[in-house]
């Protein structure tokens, strides 16, 4: 029987090379792009997509059905969070651009503050992410070796999920939140502008300095 699991798991998930190549996807801190980002979180849907092969191996095991809920309604609320901050942004930029045309001074500079606001908002998110770990039931020593296959499956799939997670909140939260997505960052050395943030996503910080140049010559045309 722990043979015909083993070779369920084996067919369900492929092998530990998909798991182990997204972990080590976000070690390289020069390749830090929106491709980059894109991809993790590809890679990281079709590993959930696979997860629900586990419903009917964890049917009668309560305490680990109520930790993994656990951590997956934490995922819930915190990915709730960040689409509910990204939509006001968004809501925030479109304003911008009308202001732009308007002349409205008032209204970019309230676009400039919600990009500071989400920056803030992900960052607070960071820490609710790094507390979900591996669960402590998972490590009995009672546990048959079918079970520690599954355990350490959906381990794998609650910690790339929090890598992954990390990665973006905190390329949002450092890209959105440098002095060089402020006005006074346009004003900083050149040697000071070549020093980026580590976990910054590139296009984002890109975007954000050209946004931040363009509304910054709009403006003094506006005075």
């Amino acid at each position: 029987m722990e043979m015909l699991l083993s070779s369920h798991w084996t067919a369900t998930f492929g092998s530990k090379d998909d798991i182990i190549e997204l972990k080590t996807w976000s070690w390289n801190p020069n390749n830090r792009t929106s491709a980059w980002l894109c991809d993790g979180l590809g890679r990281l849907k079709d590993v959930h997509d696979s997860l629900h092969q586990t419903r009917e191996l964890l049917g009668h095991k309560r305490k680990w059905v109520e930790k993994i809920l656990d951590d997956f309604l934490l995922f819930v609320d915190v990915y709730g969070i960040f689409q509910s901050s990204f939509l006001a942004l968004k809501e925030e930029q479109l304003a911008a651009r009308v202001a732009l045309r308007r002349k409205d001074n008032s209204r970019i500079a309230l676009y400039l503050k919600s990009r500071k606001k989400m920056a803030k908002e992900m960052a607070k998110l960071l820490p609710k992410i790094r507390r979900v770990g591996p669960c402590s039931l998972y490590g009995s020593a009672f546990v048959s070796i079918a079970d520690t296959e599954l355990t350490g499956v959906i381990g794998d799939v609650v910690e790339t999920t929090v890598i992954v997670s990390v990665a973006l909140f905190d390329g949002i939260s450092t890209s959105f939140g440098s002095r060089k997505s402020s006005w006074m960052g346009m004003i900083l050395s050149k040697k000071a502008k070549k020093v980026a943030a580590d976990g910054s996503i590139k296009e984002f910080q890109q975007i954000g300095e050209a946004n931040m140049r363009g509304l910054r010559k709009k403006q003094k045309t506006m005075n």
